[in-house]
């Protein structure tokens, strides 16, 4: 691998780093989650909108939406999202595009 190369790939894994951080605090509250009942999980929705209305980021909401949906699925379709499947969405919602598409 030619010096460039490593220089151009030196991003990836910040990024990479970034994802897994964003995958971590998801799982730390991921049991903040699993006790609340179906109403309350359903009310998070309007919590999140009104944080976001009054002035915090999608950034600063992202892993409890994300722990949310993580829980609404698990009850819902019985199916857990793995934390590969966090680090995508978390990757679509800082816009960022595969290698392909960059061509």
């Amino acid at each position: 691998m030619s010096v460039l190369s490593k220089i151009m790939r030196a991003g990836e894994g910040k990024i990479l780093r970034k994802l897994h951080r964003i995958a971590d605090q998801v799982n730390s509250i991921e049991e903040d989650f699993e006790g609340l009942s179906d109403a309350e999980l359903r009310a998070l929705t309007d919590e999140y909108k009104q944080r976001y209305a009054d002035g915090e980021s999608l950034d600063d909401l992202l892993p409890e939406a994300f722990a949310t949906v993580r829980e609404a699925a698990r009850r819902v379709l019985g199916q857990r999202h793995y934390d590969v499947q966090i680090m995508g969405g978390a990757a679509l919602h800082m816009g960022l595009r595969g290698r392909d598409e960059d061509r």
